[in-house]
């Protein structure tokens, strides 16, 4: 897989070019180093495959991943445009539906599926389309968030709250896809540059908004007014002033960081997945195109992001452990207990590894 290809589709050179972090905001809470609990420490012990007897609806790189009430697993995009591949409980292939297009029973460019309120699919594509798909795979609805989308919320009553990428921030459509609402973020024009904006709903009903291009988190009521702001800044995801130092850090620095996903943990706190970039890397892939490559290198994505989970009390504004790479790339929470890596095999055969979450030394 080319190295190009895989920066441009996951938005990385957007993350990276776009990682301006003003000053904090007056009501948001700094997170100081270190962590709440010094002998904690995330781990990861592997739980299923998903993806190596699925031939032609194998998972890429991108793949995102949705498991409903009944066990089954929902995979998309696949290898074939336009599918969801579904897998049993087991891990075993069952099949595949849908067809590439822009027809009402068709998808374009999905992004990201996502299991709603009695067991509904609802499967994000390009040009922002949602469309809701019923448990036995038959399209219920479309409908549209202006300015795209990529992490969802569905709720009970057939709206959905979206993380606009348009630089909107978060925003509430109603069962038609009228816009109801919109929620109450520190700084929506940051809130999804990268496209891995993420929403996620505690326990009590709060909800946490992830900002893509910083390490953020917007804590919101269940109306999405914004209480506060927990920040986290490290020497690894530094606060960056301006476009000059953004740009300054991306012509010298070694690592860069943007977060990708975040997900509620059943003790009330947020998961949150964030990836160190190699910038060393990435300034080597840039020579070696300008120097007369048509094409990039193959990069193995290992080489270029190094992931780090943390576990995140949003209340105290403090982290509580920190730690799970592994040496697969972690691409996304699949819920507040497991978390999805990817690997590529010798042949190019995408698989995708199901963790399971846990945090030792409590």
């Amino acid at each position: 897989m080319q190295a190009a290809a895989i920066l441009s589709r996951s938005g990385l050179l957007a993350a990276v070019f776009c990682m301006v972090l003003p000053a904090a905001a007056q009501d948001s809470v700094r997170v100081a180093p270190g962590r709440a609990c010094p002998a904690c420490r995330v781990t990861l012990t592997p739980t299923l495959v998903l993806g190596a007897d699925a031939g032609v609806y194998g998972p890429t790189v991108e793949s995102r991943v949705a498991r409903d009430s009944r066990g089954r697993f929902y995979v998309a995009p696949t290898y074939t445009p336009g599918t969801i591949a579904v897998f049993a409980s087991a891990g075993r292939f069952q099949r595949a539906f849908g067809t590439e297009g822009g027809g009402p029973e068709e998808f374009r460019g999905i992004q990201n599926v996502v299991v709603g309120p009695g067991d509904t699919l609802w499967v994000v594509g390009g040009g922002g389309r949602i469309t809701v798909v019923d448990p036995e795979h038959r399209i219920i609805r479309s409908v549209t968030a202006d300015g795209g989308a990529r992490g969802i919320l569905p709720r009970g009553d057939g709206s959905v709250i979206a993380m606009s990428m348009s630089g909107a921030g978060g925003v509430i459509l109603d069962a038609a896809g009228e816009e109801v609402g919109r929620l109450a973020l520190s700084d929506p024009g940051q809130s999804a540059m990268s496209g891995q904006a993420a929403v996620v709903r505690l326990g009590d009903g709060r909800l946490v908004a992830l900002h893509g291009t910083r390490y953020r988190l917007d804590v919101l009521d269940t109306t999405g007014v914004r209480q506060r702001t927990v920040d986290r800044s490290a020497y690894w995801f530094p606060a960056l002033e301006s476009e000059e130092e953004a740009l300054e850090r991306v012509q010298t620095a070694g690592t860069a960081a943007m977060t990708f996903d975040a997900a509620a943990a059943p003790g009330g706190e947020v998961w949150v997945l964030a990836q160190r970039i190699n910038m060393t890397r990435v300034q080597e892939i840039f020579r070696a195109v300008e120097s007369g490559g048509v094409t990039a290198p193959v990069l193995d994505m290992n080489e270029l992001l190094d992931p780090v989970l943390e576990l995140v009390d949003v209340d105290a504004g403090t982290v509580v452990a920190t730690g799970g790479s592994t040496e697969r790339l972690l691409t996304g929470f699949l819920d507040g207990q497991h978390v999805v890596g990817v690997r590529e095999l010798a042949d190019g055969t995408v698989i995708l590894d199901l963790w399971k979450l846990d945090v030792r030394g409590r």
